[in-house]
């Protein structure tokens, strides 16, 4: 007689259980490979923003500034307009130079752990949305080695990106916790918000990613605008606690947001400003998809500032808005797709120039966050995979292999500033960053013709006080005063009085000591006395011949050298 019972199924535990533990174990071994791919960040120093940040204010050299922290902005020594204000990542570094006794590598080894944190929260991430074990180690894996994460992490004032990303992740995964009252959790993610808020004002799209994360989730039914709905009051509450955090910002501030542009946005119009942070789309996509150019300092020439007449900003709205259709178009068909899109929009419009002057046109550690985006779009790829496996683990591991090969080769040139903009001039020699680092160098080393050409094109890209002030002082030294008493004169202020030497120097060699002795009394009483200006208070009164004026310009002199 024929047996009509369905084979038995075998029992189902060992593997469960073999699956639990690869379920458990990949998030440490992503976390494993983050710690290992930026290894070589050890031994880098303090690079560009590290040195104002970290090493040269004394906001965090003494534990007696903790309380000064909560009431400084984020940049020493600029207006407070500038818009930054991030006291809990001060205080890190607060507490960071303490422990570390001021050592670069100490805070290099707090940021590498802090990602390898962030990569297993994404890995976690991907589990609560609904990913298989495999397709959330893929993802968390592509996030761990992409090497648009190298300035955020081997930069340390990268630490901002990295502290914000873990609390916003943080409260993502508290969100979706759906075990135990509804206050303790919705408590919890504002306490996340609020923190990440202080780290780095960024996290203002937390809700939004929020709201992403309710999109994927399998646990809940039911439209998106419900699942909102339901979760109103943790919204309100999120609404008070940015109210509390601009009012504490507009406190220490003045101002709700920043006002300074980026060098390329300089008296620029606000449709200019939208045109040229449209024409930026494509260096998002690109470095998502091939980071193999990274920039540290995206300025002009390197990117310039847009106009509506430019096609290749239509070029942009165009690729852009394909890829947003797209997205709501196949939103039940690709739901992982939809929300890596969504994900990526929410995080980086904050820091896009669309409504908000951010300082800069495009900063890859800005996209430390979206780039999660990526991690969210690899889940549908790993299924994609399965039909071809040898095909996909060939594609997939030749992918993280560059990666890790483009993060390792990277990462040293975060060395030092000279590393950085070295590699920044060899690259990218358009750049007025890397024609004022020529400029420096030339000084340096005993050419000033030299210099006078690189600070020029630097000048004409960006004629700001700083690069003036360089650029009248190599003037100087080859004695072409008309040029440099013009740009002296464009650059000199109270607040940056280098200019103003450079161009009593200038008057003086065209013998007009008169109109150097008026531009001397004007800003002797505005700027820090010092002995450059000094001397050029003694040179001036030679010049004029005022024996009174001399005796009183070489007394200051001998005072500020530490004479009698």
């Amino acid at each position: 007689m024929r047996n009509t019972k369905s084979p038995r199924t075998p029992p189902a535990i060992p593997a469960t259980s073999h699956s639990r533990w690869w379920r458990r174990l990949a998030p440490w071994l992503v976390a494993a490979v983050a710690l290992g791919v930026y290894a070589n960040a050890l031994s880098n120093g303090f690079a560009l923003d590290d040195r104002v940040i970290v090493a040269q204010n004394p906001n965090v050299h003494h534990l007696s500034s903790f309380a000064d922290a909560w009431v400084s902005a984020y940049w020493p020594n600029l207006p407070f307009q500038v818009g930054l204000y991030r006291p809990l990542t001060i205080v890190s570094f607060l507490l960071e130079w303490a422990l570390w006794h001021g050592h670069p590598m100490g805070f290099h080894l707090v940021n590498i752990v802090v990602h390898a944190a962030v990569s297993a929260l994404v890995v976690l991430l991907l589990y609560r949305l609904g990913a298989s074990t495999l397709a959330a180690a893929v993802g968390g894996l592509l996030f761990a080695v992409h090497p648009v994460h190298v300035e955020a992490v081997s930069g340390i004032v990268g630490y901002a990106e990295l502290m914000m990303a873990l609390l916003v992740l943080t409260a993502c995964l508290a969100h979706l916790a759906r075990a135990g009252p509804a206050v303790a959790r919705w408590v919890a993610v504002a306490a996340c918000f609020l923190a990440a808020l202080l780290v780095k004002e960024t996290a203002v799209c937390l809700p939004l990613l929020l709201i992403v994360a309710d999109f994927l989730d399998p646990t809940r039914r039911g439209p998106l605008w419900r699942k909102v709905l339901d979760d109103a009051p943790l919204y309100l509450l999120l609404t008070a606690v940015l109210a509390g955090y601009l009012g504490l910002r507009y406190a220490v501030l003045g101002v709700f947001a920043g006002t300074t542009p980026a060098p390329a946005l300089v008296g620029r119009s606000a449709a200019a400003r939208v045109a040229t942070a449209i024409r930026i789309w494509p260096d998002y996509i690109r470095l998502m998809i091939w980071p193999r150019d990274l920039v540290a300092e995206y300025g002009p020439n390197v990117r310039v500032a847009a106009s509506w007449r430019d096609p290749a900003v239509y070029a942009s709205l165009l690729l852009g808005g394909t890829v947003l259709v797209s997205a709501a178009a196949f939103w039940r068909r690709a739901p992982w797709w939809t929300a890596a899109v969504a994900w990526f929009a929410a995080s980086v419009f904050v820091v896009s120039n669309l409504v908000v002057e951010v300082g800069v046109l495009l900063a890859e550690r800005t996209l430390y966050l979206p780039s999660a985006a990526v991690a969210l779009a690899a889940v549908p790829l790993t299924a994609l995979g399965r039909r071809r496996p040898r095909l996909a683990l060939a594609v997939g591991g030749l992918a993280v292999t560059l990666a890790v090969a483009r993060v390792w080769t990277r990462t040293p040139d975060w060395r030092s500033t000279d590393t950085l903009l070295t590699q920044l001039a060899a690259a990218h020699p358009e750049s007025f960053e890397a024609q004022t680092y020529l400029g420096d160098s030339a000084i340096h080393a005993g050419h000033p013709r030299e210099a006078v050409r690189h600070y020029a094109i630097a000048w004409r890209l960006v004629p700001d006080q700083f690069i003036g002030g360089s650029y009248a002082a190599a003037l100087v030294q080859i004695a072409d005063w008309p040029a440099a008493e013009r740009v002296a004169r464009a650059s000199c202020s109270t607040t940056y009085p280098g200019p103003c030497l450079s161009l009593i120097d200038a008057l003086l060699g065209q013998g007009r000591a008169d109109d150097a002795r008026v531009v001397a009394d004007s800003i002797a009483s505005r700027v820090p006395p010092s002995v450059a200006m000094a001397t050029r208070m003694v040179r001036v009164a030679r010049a004029l011949g005022d024996t009174a004026r001399l005796r009183a310009a070489e007394r200051f002199l001998a005072t500020m050298r530490g004479g009698p």
